[in-house]
């Protein structure tokens, strides 16, 4: 089985709170690396849900995984990020 080693560098991971359009609880875009260059930029959007609990897992999903592989992300969200576990540092 293939697997990514994540390289060896400082990840950022920067989170925009605004109103998403189109019904969209966030907006994901995660930059992945190649031997320090960017390697390329995907955007991922995750629909509104009535229930919380289904956003806060898609939302942990894709930034958790991002994150273990080595990518920077930057996230544009419709709540507040300490809803989210998220903290100002």
């Amino acid at each position: 089985m293939w697997t990514n080693k994540p390289e060896p560098r400082k990840r950022n991971f920067y989170v925009f709170k605004g109103d998403c359009q189109e019904k969209f609880f966030a907006i994901i875009r995660t930059t992945w690396f190649d031997n320090g260059r960017t390697h390329c930029v995907q955007e991922t959007k995750l629909r509104d849900s009535c229930d919380w609990v289904v956003n806060s897992a898609k939302f942990s999903a894709v930034v958790g995984t991002a994150l273990r592989e080595g990518a920077d992300i930057c996230v544009y969200i419709d709540c507040d990020p300490a809803d989210l576990g998220l903290e100002d540092l």
